[in-house]
């Protein structure tokens, strides 16, 4: 009995405490949100409920406060973080992008204090009164600028870049795209920025701001940008008690967040400003005609920039983004629409689309350039940029010996096939097949080079570029046979030699270095290029001196050795698989007490070279049949070969796909 009465004495306890707990863990919640005086310069938000938790509330980072993003019907509000979200504000990865509702032509309620703010200052753009800078397109991008008087730059040692404005007119300021650093706003008038992209980063403090350093007037500062892209709220601010209002323009507004599956609920008011003061108001207006215009001119002023550059430069990866910059703004960006309503930017159009032309509207670039060992060669055409880019390809410059089928096993264990003719001039024929292939380092090189200028490198053979044609086969610089390519992705050697062993040993000694040329198709020009052939370990190791031939798929020329015919009529292109990259096929010789085995060989496409090849084998019997298997392999797929044949010509295609 008395340890029932303990045990709930002890509970009663527990329970008493856990009740003040709450009580004072709940004042301590209520303390930190509760909402302040009209006489505060923040306002914050309380929860909907005392036992809603901290971590459901999803936030934007900025500088000593969050914005929580709407939820419940409710706006999105300001409010002091709590330690782990200050803790986590520079850390938001901004995997997720989502477009909010940008309302046009209302004003922007500040969630940071209880006035209603005035209406919108309506101030009409006049286009034939303002005043153009476009120094701001030089650069790709701008991070801190400011916009000033010369002698006020002088005096506040401008960022970064600056602008000398003019005292007496509107002033537009034209920048291709903007990530968020400070922009200070000097002068005593109103003031345009036009850019394509204004990105505002997750903001750190004093920074992802615009600063109006006025001293006189209200003044008047207006983005007008064809995107707004902004993972933290825009930070207005003001000095000396300057009075700025500020209004924003955009074609489209993103929100990139951390946070996956936001509704559009959830971004209510989009985008929330920062303001330090009621002096600073922010506004969103209509992105009507005139705002249209001044970014089409936006467009065609950054044509001209690119083509002044891409007269001047001499590296040719940096005219390839030139050319499709300039191609880009000229079919997908600029509005012929707005332009006959604008006609001095429609001239300057007209001018640069005839320079551009005239230089460089029928070029195809076909000259191969040289990095390092490799040549890169690059297809496509300017007229067709930027809906089909160019792209790039090198040479190959390593290949592959690709093992033949021991004719007893049936296993690729062999060097090569070679044919025995012991009464003939030449004692032996080595054939080998080879598949090329590049040279990893090499290739690493110069896709950084390609890189650093956003530009891709194809590992694949420049088959609309460049061709592999029948050509002498020179080993170590003496021409011992030919190659005979199959395909772009294979070759054949064909090598004859002297006698019955020494010289095939002799062959294998040492590295096998070839020379290859290229035909640049519409050049018409040879190109050489050295490559090492690489050979399996496994397969040298086997080769002994004494027995040069057991390395090797042999086949005595006599009375017995007949020949069977195999002759591809593959069409080069299949429906959904593609180009035919090649065909490879091993054939399985079945008498009645034995079976011999040859291959595997390679063929290209029909009427090609490398497109048929007689087959020696011993005929055992006259009875026999032949069974091939293999497969076509396509740029986009592959299709499998299996069937059985008595005939003494074999005929590849496509009826013999499964």
């Amino acid at each position: 009995m008395k340890n029932i009465k303990g045990f709930f004495f002890i509970l009663a306890i527990l329970c008493l405490s856990n009740t003040l707990f709450t009580q004072a863990n709940y004042k301590v919640n209520k303390k930190i949100y509760k909402a302040k005086t009209k006489n505060d310069r923040y306002s914050t938000t309380q929860y909907a409920s005392k036992y809603t938790a901290l971590a459901e509330r999803k936030v934007v980072t900025s500088h000593k406060y969050v914005w929580v993003l709407s939820a419940n019907g409710k706006k999105g509000t300001w409010s002091r973080p709590v330690a782990n979200e200050i803790k986590n504000r520079q850390k938001a990865t901004s995997s997720f992008s989502y477009e909010p509702s940008f309302d046009h032509m209302r004003p922007y309620k500040s969630g940071k204090s209880s006035y209603v703010e005035a209406p919108k200052p309506v101030k009409s753009i006049v286009l034939n009164r303002i005043k153009e800078y476009k120094d701001g397109l030089e650069k790709k991008v701008i991070k801190n600028f400011t916009i000033g008087k010369k002698e006020d730059l002088n005096k506040n040692k401008a960022r970064n870049y600056s602008y000398s404005a003019d005292g007496t007119q509107t002033n537009v300021y034209y920048t291709k795209n903007i990530n968020l650093g400070i922009l200070l706003f000097l002068p005593d008038v109103d003031h345009i920025v036009v850019t394509d992209t204004l990105f505002v980063p997750v903001a750190a403090p004093r920074k992802s701001t615009f600063t109006s350093l006025q001293t006189k007037n209200r003044n008047y500062i207006r983005i007008i940008a064809n995107c707004i892209v902004y993972e933290s709220p825009i930070q207005l601010l003001s000095s000396n008690s300057s009075k700025t209002d500020y209004v924003f323009s955009a074609n489209k507004v993103v929100f990139k967040s951390n946070y996956k599956n936001l509704k559009k609920s959830d971004f209510n008011p989009p985008p929330p400003f920062y303001r330090t003061d009621t002096n600073t108001k922010a506004y969103k207006d209509y992105l009507g005609e005139k705002e249209r215009i001044l970014l089409n001119r936006l467009f065609v002023y950054s044509m001209e920039q690119v083509l002044t550059k891409l007269n001047t430069t001499s590296n040719k990866w940096e005219k390839d983004n030139l050319l499709a910059e300039f191609q880009t703004y000229r079919i997908n960006r600029v509005s012929t629409t707005l332009l006959s309503k604008d006609k001095r930017t429609k001239n300057l159009f007209d001018k640069l689309c005839n320079d551009f032309h005239s230089q460089y509207g029928n070029k195809k670039i076909e000259e191969p350039r040289d990095e390092g060992n490799l040549k890169v060669l690059v297809a496509g055409k300017v007229s067709n940029l930027p809906n089909t880019p160019f792209k790039y390809y090198t040479l190959p410059t390593k290949a592959s010996l690709l093992p033949a089928n021991n004719q007893n096993t049936g296993k690729p264990t062999a060097l090569g096939f070679v044919s025995y003719n012991p009464t003939g001039e030449v004692a032996l024929e080595l054939k080998m097949e080879v598949a090329l292939s590049y040279n990893q380092q090499e290739l690493r090189k110069v896709s950084q080079i390609l890189k650093k200028e956003n530009l891709v490198l194809t590992e694949k053979f420049p088959e609309n570029l460049a061709s592999i044609e029948e050509q002498p086969l020179k080993i170590n610089r003496q021409t011992v046979g030919k190659i005979i390519p199959i395909g772009n992705q294979n070759v054949r050697f064909e090598i004859q030699l002297p006698d019955n062993g020494l010289s095939l040993l002799n062959l294998f000694l040492k590295p096998i270095n070839f020379k290859m040329d290229y035909t640049i198709n519409g050049l018409q020009e040879v190109y050489s290029q050295t490559i090492l052939l690489e050979i399996a370990p496994l397969l040298l190791e086997s080769l002994d001196p004494d027995q040069v031939l057991e390395s090797f798929s042999v086949i005595e020329n006599t009375t017995l050795t007949d020949g069977i015919k195999i002759s591809s009529k593959l069409d080069p292109l299949l429906e959904n698989e593609g180009t035919l990259n090649y065909v490879e096929v091993s054939l399985e010789f079945i008498f009645q007490n034995k079976k011999v085995f040859r291959g595997p060989y390679r063929f290209s496409s029909y009427a090609t070279l490398g497109s048929e090849i007689t087959i020696p084998f011993l005929k055992y019997a006259d009875e026999y049949s032949v069974k091939i298997t293999g497969q076509a392999l396509y740029e986009n797929g592959k299709r499998t070969i299996d069937f059985e044949s008595t005939d003494e010509i074999i005929i590849l295609d496509e009826s013999i796909f499964q």
